[in-house]
């Protein structure tokens, strides 16, 4: 319906104008047209299906591995990622695991969710999770008391997380063997076109002032990426 209604308006602006400004407006509408068929398709949300595509090619790379089970955790919010769809290579065999955020778990008001959990303290969960600590200390070390009864889940060979959490998590994961192979870009977060002009995700520094004569003094962009870690 709304197709249908904007081409009887796009008609009405080209009916009775000359060629020029016919192409003119045609290019107006097709340009950004183009520009957002080519963002959807290449990049946005791309990353799910890439970092499951980079984990079957270091299996592969590994030469003709034995049959085995090859953990990959997730580490990320609920459905991020497709899971066994993606990831098939016999006779080798993928045991994915992603945060919890299940109705179940969700319809209760008092239960809190993994994915509450990993999202207000990733490090700590990640202390909690794999290597059973109940708290963390000042100095980053594990505190367990006598009656605290963790369920500690083994160390994958594979996390996928996203890059903003790997801050918090890189020296934990370190201590654990685990390190980054790749990073997969799953859209743009912001765009910063001028010293004192961004948008979404991509603040200035209090330090940065309207200056009107600066055209284009920087522009970047902040991109949404998973990162791939392996353990070694």
């Amino acid at each position: 319906m709304i197709c249908l209604l904007c081409g009887a308006r796009i008609q009405n602006l080209v009916t009775g104008v000359g060629p020029s400004r016919r192409k003119l407006i045609l290019l107006a509408f097709a340009v950004p047209n183009l520009v957002a068929i080519l963002y959807l398709g290449l990049i946005h949300q791309r990353a799910p299906i890439e970092v499951n595509r980079a984990i079957l090619k270091e299996v592969a790379a590994a030469g003709n591995p034995p049959p085995g089970i090859i953990q990959v955790h997730y580490l990320m919010g609920c459905h991020s990622a497709p899971l066994l769809s993606h990831l098939h290579n016999p006779p080798t065999k993928f045991v994915p695991w992603y945060l919890d955020c299940s109705p179940e778990c969700r319809k209760n008001a008092e239960t809190v969710c993994e994915s509450e959990a990993f999202s207000k303290d990733p490090n700590n969960f990640i202390m909690e999770t794999y290597l059973g600590c109940e708290e963390k200390r000042e100095d980053q070390t594990c505190s367990v008391s006598e009656n605290y009864t963790p369920q500690i889940r083994s160390i994958p060979d594979y996390v996928v997380c996203d890059k903003n959490d790997l801050q918090q998590l890189n020296l934990t994961l370190a201590s654990m063997g685990i390190q980054e192979i790749g990073r997969f870009v799953n859209g743009i977060k912001g765009i910063r076109l001028w010293r004192n002009l961004s948008f979404g995700d991509a603040p200035l520094s209090d330090s940065e002032s309207l200056n009107a004569d600066t055209l284009i003094d920087s522009f970047s962009f902040n991109y949404e990426e998973f990162v791939l870690l392996r353990r070694f």
